[in-house]
This record gives C-alpha cells, structure tokens and sequence, in this order.
C-alpha cells in the first residue's frame, strides 16, 4: 500500500489516505562502463571470428566476396558472378559460433564475506550479456544464485533477442544473496543438460581464484 499524511494550511487538522498497489519496482544492478569490459569483449569476438571460419552454417548468409583459390566451387554465386564479370562466393554466418554460456558464480566460502565482490560480478554478467546481445550474440546464462520466490537458482535461458534486455535485469536484480549458493559443480551439471549444443564459448565469472572450476567447466562442457 501507499500512505498519504497530509495537514491543512494552518496545521490543525491531518489527512490520511491508504492507497492500495499491486505495482513491483526492481532495482537493476548498477551500471559497468563497457570500456572495463573493452578487452575481454576483444578476446570473444575474436574467438567468434575465429569460429566463423570452421563453422559455417548455409541458412545464415552473410553477402558475396570475390572467389579465392581453394573456395568451394558450390559456394559460388553464378548471378552476382555474371553481373560482375569475375567469379564471386557466397559467404555464410555461423550459427553456433556466436553461442556465449555465462556461468556467475556468487559462493563465498572464505572466513570474511565479501558480499561487495559477488555484486560485482552480478553486474559483470548482467553487462556482458547485454553487450553481447547488442552484438548480435546469443548468450546463456547460469548462476548458483538464489532468486526472491521460488526457491530456484537465478538462471537465463539461451537468447538472441536485445528485447531481452529488462528480462536479464529483473532477473539478475532477484539474487539474494543472503539465501547462500548451490555448489557450482550442480550449476554446471544443470547447463550441460539444458544446453542444445555443446560447441561455443564459455565464460566463468568467479572471485574464487583457488577454486579448480575450469577443470570442472572442461568436465561439463
């Protein structure tokens, strides 16, 4: 409800008005300059161009260059060829090569809690999943979390919509921390059975530098 206390001009008399409200107001993790993020996104969209090559998929045309010795001979495009009076290729997207799996993980297993760390890295995956849907990726989300009301961890299903953008903040602005974590081995666990394909880039945002989990990620994935 919404309570409104109000006097009259002379102060002698007070108002009261109970308004009732079924209005949710969510607070977005805050903002990271993308600038933080300039060199990682550098390394993905890297390993993306890299994959692009090995990886191409005939539905996802991408436009026509000119036809370079060893291209495959189906790939050429004898219309825009004959047009342009030299030979040219179609070139092709590859679907699975923009695939980005975030895994966030929010345990503290330490003596001192260091809650300030694991908000952090909320806002990190938050910001990384935005930037990457603003790129044209499709990007994954795994935490080991705990939302608001349903027991369940935070988790984002694989999208490639940027009309996704209020649905990852109302999310990831659910964690509550205070309800502690699951163990990451079962977040993983719980990806590998959910995920479609296995080719793709994985990312794990963690404080816990001691903790083996890219051994476990290699285990999963």
């Amino acid at each position: 409800t919404a309570d409104v206390n109000v006097y009259n001009f002379m102060m002698t008399d007070q108002y009261y008005l109970e308004l009732p409200q079924d209005t949710e107001l969510y607070v977005y993790p805050k903002h990271v300059p993308t600038e933080r993020l300039n060199m990682l996104m550098k390394r993905i969209y890297g390993m993306i161009s890299s994959r692009e090559r090995l990886y191409e998929d005939p539905l996802q045309f991408a436009g026509i260059r000119e036809y370079a010795p060893g291209d495959d001979r189906k790939k050429i495009n004898w219309k825009a060829s004959a047009k342009g009076q030299r030979l040219c290729v179609n070139m092709y997207d590859s679907s699975l090569a923009s695939n980005v799996t975030i895994f966030l993980d929010v345990s503290d297993k330490g003596i001192w809690k260091q809650e300030k760390l694991a908000e952090e890295g909320i806002r990190l995956a938050t910001a990384l999943s935005l930037r990457i849907l603003k790129a044209g990726g499709q990007v994954a989300l795994y935490t080991n979390a705990y939302g608001e009301t349903d027991g369940e961890t935070v988790n984002i299903s694989s999208e490639k919509n940027l009309d996704k953008y209020h649905e990852i903040n109302r999310k990831m602005a659910e964690i509550k921390l205070e309800k502690g974590y699951e163990e990451l081995t079962e977040t993983f666990r719980k990806a590998a059975d959910r995920l479609s394909v296995t080719e793709g880039i994985f990312l794990l945002i963690s404080k816990n530098k001691k903790e083996k989990y890219g051994e476990l990620l290699k285990a999963y994935g």
